[in-house]
């Protein structure tokens, strides 16, 4: 498990390589765009722990270099990696928690206004059942009306 054997540099291991950095700077960059979201909506623990995340995740990956003398030392670097990855995907994942708990005690907004043409409490026309009872305007039909 984990990248490709480095006897020789192929393919493989240059894509493990890539996609690392992309999923690592995007959870860097995810970071601090949910610092500054929960920051302008007042949710300043939110803000705390994204923001701190967001500083973390740099810090490990650079220790992970450090303390394997450039990747010299598997043992550390390993280890580093495998907390970077603990870290922000347990970011993600409480984070997706947090937002979906915030999606279902939040009211949401009505997606269209209500139509003029009928009462608000009224379900709209196509699954109301059709009204029987001829009205003033009509025009008279084969059954009496209610007023004759």
């Amino acid at each position: 498990m984990g990248a490709p054997p480095t006897d020789s540099i192929d393919i493989a291991y240059v894509l493990h390589g890539v996609g690392f950095f992309i999923v690592l700077v995007s959870l860097i960059a995810a970071c601090f765009v949910f610092t500054r979201r929960f920051a302008v909506a007042g949710d300043r623990p939110w803000a705390i722990i994204c923001a701190t995340v967001g500083v973390a995740l740099p810090v490990i990956y650079a220790l992970s270099g450090v303390l394997s003398r450039g990747g010299a030392d598997p043992q550390p670097l390993s280890l580093m990696l495998r907390l970077l990855a603990v870290t922000g995907w347990s970011w993600a994942s409480l984070l997706a928690a947090h937002l979906l708990k915030q999606t279902r005690t939040t009211p949401r907004e009505p997606t269209q206004p209500p139509s003029a043409t009928r009462e608000p409490d009224q379900p709209p026309a196509a699954t109301r059942e059709p009204d029987l009872q001829p009205t003033a305007t009509s025009e008279p039909g084969p059954f009496p009306s209610a007023t004759s």
